[in-house]
């Protein structure tokens, strides 16, 4: 079988999906390790029988719904390519919008120097505000063993030297030396609901870690220990960044405010008009 052949028979068996022609194409990309330009280029290019064997495994692994992004190993972020597995969530474009928003923040306030990635996966907000900051300290905190391997896997792909991964749960291994310096934090903390909030596709719960998408009944959990962390540890919080669910804006609102009166809070919508971000700021920024 070549090229050509492979792409139409697989793209028939993935008509489930939204992007059959794509995952097609981007899987076989995996099995030859050429770009899709090559694909193009090269139709007539027969398979060896191991290649074709492998091909048509990753196409069934899809067919049973398993994502694209841990199929290949590859998910671009920022203009970046970063290696995922099952042991990370898998980077969204609507994370983009809330690191754009950082970024933005951040110019304006060169004299804060240190930027706090909570729950840093597979390790792209903390690279990629290192790679675009790079007169910042950057540092990923991660529970997860597994996940932090990835990130430092990412690293290794990215080198910069303005960034630190932690193992930690939330904040409680940020060093000491930082509790006093002006902190920007981002959260992408797992935000889906057990009982309420739950808002994922089956593909999602099935296949991604339970870890990166849970945060307690209502989804919220995470973000009230990360507010009391911020409390005992009277760390100096100038901003925070918290990616949210569409169903929990009353809710972030409500005890986000009442955690810290003295800060204000902004809900910004994605592009697609859904809210997204919840962000703390000082009254005096």
């Amino acid at each position: 079988m070549n090229i050509q052949g492979a792409l139409n028979e697989a793209k028939n068996y993935l008509q489930h999906s939204s992007t059959p022609e794509l995952d097609t194409e981007l899987i076989l990309c995996t099995v030859l390790g050429k770009d899709r330009s090559y694909l193009m280029t090269h139709p007539e290019q027969e398979l060896s029988p191991a290649q074709r064997h492998e091909f048509e495994d990753l196409v069934y692994q899809r067919l049973q719904g398993k994502p694209i992004a841990y199929i290949t190993h590859e998910k671009e972020f920022f203009g970046r390519s970063f290696y995922v597995d099952e042991r990370c969530l898998i980077p969204r474009p609507e994370t983009e919008e809330m690191v754009e928003d950082a970024l933005n923040f951040l110019k304006k306030h060169p004299e804060h120097k240190t930027i706090i990635d909570l729950g840093t996966g597979s390790g792209n907000i903390a690279i990629t505000m290192a790679l675009e900051l790079t007169d910042r300290e950057v540092y990923g905190l991660e529970i997860s063993k597994d996940a932090l391997e990835v990130a430092i896997r990412n690293h290794q792909k990215h080198p910069c030297n303005n960034v630190t991964f932690l193992e930690s749960d939330l904040l409680s291994a940020l060093p000491l030396t930082l509790h006093s310096q002006p902190l920007t934090i981002l959260a992408n903390l797992p935000y889906i609901g057990i009982d309420t909030n739950n808002f994922i596709s089956d593909e999602t719960k099935a296949f991604e870690p339970d870890l990166a998408l849970f945060g307690g009944s209502d989804g919220l959990e995470l973000y009230r220990r990360t507010w009391q962390q911020i409390k005992d540890r009277n760390l100096n919080l100038a901003t925070l960044f918290m990616e949210i669910g569409f169903s929990q804006t009353e809710d972030m609102e409500r005890e986000c405010q009442k955690a810290f009166l003295e800060m204000k809070l902004e809900i910004k919508s994605d592009l697609a008009g859904l809210p997204r971000t919840a962000i703390l700021t000082k009254q005096s920024l």
